[in-house]
């Protein structure tokens, strides 16, 4: 099968979950191509892609010449009565189809489009089925699943089906249509997580570091885990533990300046080599992750490192926030209230307070957890819902 994915970046390191399930797809022997609105950090990626960068001008005209030649009503309507993509001003629509016009040729490749994230890139995504007639679909994570409503609802109306990548997600996209036979084209299928490669090959360390994985950025709540830390790193539970700190982002320095004021035992490592990340979280006792909702309104809806961590076996303290309340339970970890440091405090006294081997056993719980979120697995779940717009 040809599958065409619409992302608005790409690859990127915080969606490693995009990475595996086109690597699972291919592994299924499909045939994967990307586009995309712009580049990614540098690196290999499992599939080829196309940025809109890449098109010069005469290509653009000549695409969206032959788009209107080809499909006229619909990309009348694109550039005339869109409301989400092209931008509803002026010259800027024109320009708009300019940009995804090259696209074109991609999405008549493909047999389905899937688009991540139910933002710009679903809007791109539903802008190319419709010039073409080729099935489409997109994925929710999160933030994005409390986006605009209009603009959710009329994804949700073009697209064979919206996959969600947790329970959670799934109540908002059905929430977001009164159309009840569209809200049944909402289906449940985790990210997915190449947990082989995160299982550990050594004993539980139940005297090592805590440690934490995540782009610095207000969502992640990294500001209350330095607190936390910081409140209670001489109790007898954490006493000669540091906080590892792995990944980077626009706050690393406003981090590193509160670690320091608040003389907490912090070890900033930034983005790290999977070898070097794994042998860090190997070595951990414990993993903490304490999402929060931003004042924008950002927020994490399940997030993929979380599963990672339970797949390296690892007891997990994290928050209490849709997406994650459902996953970490007590068999394997503790949740403490969002942004509240307190409260983070006092989670991370407790499960280091219990006995080594009951925290072994919850990360022998979490291990035992994962399976659904394997490559392969989710991979398959995504091939039927594609081949059931062949049916």
């Amino acid at each position: 099968m040809r599958l065409l994915y619409v992302l608005e970046r790409y690859p990127e390191l915080s969606q490693t979950f995009v990475a595996q399930e086109i690597l699972g797809l291919q592994e299924l022997e499909c045939e994967v191509r990307v586009v995309t609105l712009s580049s990614g950090v540098p690196g290999a990626a499992p599939a080829p892609s196309r940025t809109v960068e890449q098109a010069g001008t005469v290509e653009r005209l000549a695409a969206l010449l032959s788009q209107g030649m080809r499909r006229p009503l619909a990309t009348l309507e694109q550039m005339a009565a869109e409301p989400n993509w092209p931008p509803p001003n002026g010259s800027a629509r024109v320009r708009g189809a300019l940009r995804i016009a090259p696209f074109i040729a991609d999405a008549k490749w493909a047999d389905h489009i899937h688009s991540h994230f139910a933002t710009e890139a679903a809007d791109i995504g539903r802008l190319l089925a419709r010039a073409t007639k080729t099935p489409f679909s997109f994925t929710a994570h999160g933030a994005d699943a409390y986006s605009d409503p209009q603009r959710l609802s009329l994804n949700l109306r073009a697209a064979s089906f919206a996959r969600a990548a947790s329970p959670h997600v799934a109540e908002m996209l059905r929430k977001a249509t009164s159309d009840r036979p569209v809200a049944d084209r909402v289906i449940e299928i985790p990210v997915a997580v190449d947990i082989d490669r995160f299982a550990c090959p050594r004993p539980y360390q139940s005297n090592g570091d805590v440690i934490s994985i995540g782009r610095l950025v207000e969502k992640k709540g990294f500001a209350t885990l330095i607190s936390a830390f910081a409140s209670c790193q001489n109790a007898e539970a954490l006493a000669g533990r540091s906080l590892v700190v792995i990944g980077d982002g626009p706050l690393r320095a406003t981090l590193e300046a509160q670690a320091a004021a608040e003389k907490a035992r912090v070890s900033f490592l930034g983005a790290l080599p999977h070898d070097q990340l794994m042998e860090k979280a190997w070595g951990a006792a414990l993993f903490a992750l304490t999402p929060e909702i931003a004042p924008d309104g950002d927020r994490d809806g399940r997030p993929t490192v979380l599963i990672e961590a339970m797949a390296a076996g690892l007891p997990i303290i994290s928050t209490s926030i849709p997406g994650i309340e459902d996953l970490v339970t007590p068999d394997i970890g503790v949740l403490a209230e969002a942004g509240n440091p307190t409260s983070v405090a006092l989670g991370l006294e407790s499960l280091l307070q219990i006995p080594s081997q009951t925290r072994q056993q919850m990360g022998e719980r979490g291990i035992s957890l994962v399976a659904p979120y394997g490559r392969r697995t989710v991979a398959r779940g995504l091939l039927d819902a594609f081949r059931g717009d062949q049916s």
